[in-house]
C-alpha cells in the first residue's frame, strides 16, 4: 500500500471517529440535534479530526494547525469562487482578501512547518499534513482536447 493510498485510509478513518464522536454529542444534547450543522459542530469536527490524525501534538501546536485549517477553508473558498460578473469594486475587495489571506497562510505554513519539525510524525502524517493543509486544492481545469475532425464522408460513387 502506497503513502497516498495509506494516507487515504487514514483520513476514512478519522472520519468515522469524527462522526462516531458528533453521534454521540448528539445523544447528549439533544439540542445540538436541533441546530445541525452549527459553526461549533464543524469547529469540534475540525478539531477531533486534527486530534485522530495528529494525536502527538500538543495542544497549542493543535491549534495552530486549526488556525491553518480555517485559513486554508477560507483561501480555498476565495480562490474556487469565478471572479467573472462581479461588479470590479467587489472583484478587487475579494483579490486584495485573497492576497491578504494567502500572505497569512503561507507565513502560518512556514510556523507549522517549523513547530512540526520537532515532532516525530510518521510518513503518512507528514504526507497528510502537506496534502490536507499545507497546500491549496485547485479545482480541475476543463480539458478541451482538439476540435473532432469531421471526416469527409467516402465517396460512394466509384466513378
Amino acid at each position: 500500500m502506497n503513502l497516498i493510498q495509506q494516507s487515504d485510509l487514514l483520513l476514512e478513518q478519522a472520519e468515522e471517529y469524527v462522526q462516531t464522536a458528533l453521534r454521540y454529542r448528539t445523544q447528549a444534547d439533544p439540542k445540538a440535534a436541533i441546530s445541525g450543522q452549527t459553526k461549533d459542530h464543524q469547529g469540534l469536527a475540525a478539531h477531533l479530526r486534527i486530534h485522530f490524525l495528529f494525536p502527538q501534538l500538543s495542544d497549542w501546536q493543535t491549534e495552530w494547525l486549526l488556525v491553518l485549517y480555517w485559513q486554508r477553508q477560507a483561501l480555498t473558498r476565495l480562490v474556487n469562487t469565478p471572479q467573472r460578473g462581479l461588479p470590479p469594486l467587489l472583484r478587487s475587495r475579494v483579490e486584495r482578501s485573497t492576497r491578504q489571506i494567502e500572505h497569512c497562510f503561507m507565513a502560518m505554513v512556514a510556523q507549522i512547518r517549523n513547530l512540526t519539525s520537532a515532532v516525530a510524525m510518521s510518513p503518512v502524517q507528514l504526507a497528510l499534513l502537506d496534502r490536507e493543509f499545507l497546500r491549496i486544492p485547485f479545482p480541475e481545469p476543463l480539458e478541451r482536447g482538439p476540435a473532432p475532425i469531421n471526416p469527409t464522408p467516402p465517396d460512394l460513387n466509384p466513378d
